[in-house]
C-alpha cells in the first residue's frame, strides 16, 4: 500500500501528487471536484454521512476573548453513535452537558482564533470517552468556525 502526497495545485484545476513509495516514477493527476455541480455537492454529503469517523462542524462562542461554548453547526451518524448526543444540531456543548471539560472549549477556541489545525487524544468526562480529534478552522476567520474529525479510542 502506498499514499500519496499532493505536490501542487495546477492552474487547470488538477491536483498533481506525487506517490510515495515510487513504482513508474510518474505524478498521478486527480481532477479537483467542481462543488458547483449536484451531483459532486450528492457525493461529498454522502462521504460526509456514511464515514466511520465521528465529524462534526462547529460555531464557537466567546466571553471577549475567552472560548466559553461551542454549537453544533452539522454533525454526521457516526458523531451521534460515538458522543451519545444524538443530534444536537443548532444546540450547545454548555446546554447539552453543562459539566463538559473545559479543556475542550480552549482547545477549539485556540483553533478557531488562530486557524491552527490541532490533533490530540483527550478524555471527555462528561460523555464517558476518550477520543483522537482532528480539529481545524474553516470559513472565515470571524465565523469562529471548527470543524472536528474523530474517533473514539476508549
Amino acid at each position: 500500500m502506498f499514499g500519496c502526497a499532493p505536490v501542487a495545485f495546477g492552474r487547470d484545476g488538477v491536483i498533481r501528487v506525487e506517490p510515495q513509495l515510487k513504482t513508474s516514477g510518474r505524478s498521478t493527476d486527480y481532477p479537483l471536484a467542481d462543488l458547483s455541480d449536484a451531483s459532486a455537492q450528492a457525493i461529498y454529503r454522502e462521504m460526509f454521512l456514511n464515514v466511520d469517523a465521528g465529524f462534526c462542524v462547529i460555531d464557537m462562542v466567546f466571553d471577549g476573548q475567552r472560548p466559553i461554548d461551542y454549537v453544533f453547526h452539522e454533525v454526521n451518524e457516526a458523531f451521534s453513535r460515538m458522543t451519545g448526543l444524538g443530534n444536537p444540531v443548532g444546540l450547545s456543548m454548555r446546554g447539552l452537558k453543562p459539566d463538559h471539560e473545559e479543556e475542550w472549549f480552549e482547545r477549539y477556541g485556540g483553533v478557531a482564533m488562530t486557524g491552527q489545525r490541532i490533533r490530540f487524544e483527550l478524555q471527555a468526562e462528561a460523555l464517558g470517552r476518550w477520543y483522537a480529534v482532528d480539529a481545524f478552522r474553516i470559513g472565515a476567520p470571524e465565523q469562529r468556525r471548527v470543524a472536528i474529525l474523530f474517533l473514539d479510542i476508549t
